[in-house]
This record gives C-alpha cells, structure tokens and sequence, in this order.
C-alpha cells in the first residue's frame, strides 16, 4: 500500500523542518578579499565615530590586521606516516591611537616577556582569534570587542604620556611627532590556496623515511612536508586597504645517530619554495638524505 506524504502531517512537517534546518546550518559561502576587506571597513568606520567615553578623547586612528594562514603537514619515521594535519585559522589586531599626530598613547612602555600566570601575547598585544568562516556579525564583533579594549588602553596610556610631560617642561629637545598621516595605499593581490597532491607526498614520505632503516646506528629520523598559504587583510582610517597572500613549501630531513664511540651526532636539511613539486619530489629527498 503507497504512503501519501500529503495525508500524513507528521512527516510532511519534519520533511519541512529538516529542509530548513539543512539550509540554515550550513556553512556560510567564502568571501572574496574586497569583500572581507569591506565588511573591516564598516566596522572600523563604526568605530571612528561612535567609540568614546564621556569627558574622555576618542581615537583618531584605528587600524585592523587580519591574519589567515591555511596549512597542512605531515611527518614520516621508518616508512609510516606518524601525523597528517590540516588547518586552518585566524587572528586579528586592532592598532588604536589617541589624541593626535604630535602626541598620542603610543610608545608610552612596552608589556613584559615573563613567563608567568599574568602574562599573555593575545591580551598584550591585542591579538585575539577570528572566526574562520566568513561570517559578517562574527567578525564584525570580534573587531568591536578588541577596539574597545584596545580603545581603553589607549586612554590610559594617553592621560599618563601627558601626565610625564609636566617633568619635562624646562627640557629643550627637539621632539619628533608620534605618527605622520601618508597617502592611503590600496591594493589585492590574487588570493592564493594550497596546491598539492597529499597522496604523492603520502608516497614519497614514506619511502624516503624507510632509507634511515638501512642504518642501525641512527636513533631517531624524520622527514617532514609542510606548506601554508598566509593571508593578510589591512584596512585603517586613512584609507589604506591592502590584501596579500603568499603560498610557502617546506621539507624538512633530520636524524640523529649515536657512534661507536657513544659520540651522539644530529644534522637537518631543510628547503624552502612556492612549488611544492620541487621539494617534495622523491629523487629530490633522496638526495637530500644522501648528503
């Protein structure tokens, strides 16, 4: 006996509901760089005219940087592969001056490099993470959120800059202004991805990496593939607006072996380029180990 889906609601609504939910869920589509680029603009343009803090000054410069590297590796010992990563991530930084082009917050003292519980690289320098879709109110409150407290700081640094002028009062030195305004830059390069055959690689690895078995005396060895695509996204007030991207390739060969002697010896070749047909090809790795 034929079901009718029209006769029966139960089915017809979770048929609706999963179609909606499928279209909802999905990731958002990539972005061009112009686009990206746009949507820091807005916030940004955002910022410059509505941060400030009653009876304080606001920013005259804000500044956005947007890191994106695309990356892969893999690592091989005795003929097997013994990792294969893949990733991909973000960060963003938030430049923000105050007062003006003479005298504004910056240069008033660098963070500590301690290793302690207090310190942190994100919180000192205003490096935070980005979400890795292009997702515009993602972004956009990621950026909000470090110019805020990139904002406050800024204050801070501003009202105590000015507080240590007053010891220098009856100095007679010739000052150099903070910052100077330049003629906005604008430019995008071609947005640049990974390209490599992982099977290839898979291959080469690990026959290259079997070579070391040959050899008792050598303890550990590795032979290492990677290759990263870095992505920047700049935008400030003045209007400078720039995107670059590079692809870089790396192999890696290391080993290290203990002599009769009990004498311990190490030695790496590493190769760098932009084709990874030329590092990671299996004659050039050969070489590479036979050194």
């Amino acid at each position: 006996m034929k079901r009718s889906i029209g006769k029966n609601p139960a089915v017809f609504i979770l048929i609706t509901i999963s179609l909606f939910l499928g279209g909802w869920l999905q990731a958002p589509e990539k972005k061009k760089p112009e686009k990206i680029i746009n949507i820091m603009q807005e916030e940004l343009n955002r910022s410059m005219e509505n941060l400030k803090l009653p009876d304080f000054k606001s920013p005259y410069f804000i500044s956005y940087l947007m890191r994106e590297s695309d990356l892969f590796s893999l690592s091989a010992k005795y003929g097997a592969i013994y990792s294969n990563n893949r990733r991909n991530a973000r960060s963003i930084y938030c430049e923000t001056r105050v007062g003006n082009y003479k005298l504004d917050s910056s240069n008033i003292g660098e963070p500590s490099f301690g290793f302690t519980k207090q310190y942190s690289f994100g919180r000192d320098f205003g490096l935070i993470s980005a979400p890795i879709e292009d997702n515009d109110i993602a972004l956009k409150t990621s950026l909000w959120l470090l110019t805020d407290s990139k904002y406050k700081r800024a204050l801070s640094s501003y009202l105590k800059k000015k507080a240590n002028k007053i010891f220098k009062v009856d100095r007679k030195e010739e000052e150099i202004d903070d910052f100077s305004k330049e003629k906005p830059d604008i430019f995008f390069s071609k947005k640049k991805s990974l390209s490599y055959d992982e099977k290839k690689i898979m291959k080469n690895l690990r026959k290259t990496s079997g070579i070391f078995n040959r050899f008792p005396e050598i303890v550990t060895s590795n032979v290492d593939a990677e290759g990263r695509v870095l992505s920047r996204y700049y935008v400030n007030s003045e209007g400078q607006k720039i995107f670059t991207s590079r692809p870089l390739y790396m192999s890696s060969i290391s080993a290290r072996m203990i002599t009769k002697n009990g004498e311990e010896l190490s030695n790496a070749d590493v190769h760098y380029d932009i084709n990874p047909d030329s590092i990671f090809d299996e004659n050039i790795l050969e070489k590479s180990i036979n050194k």
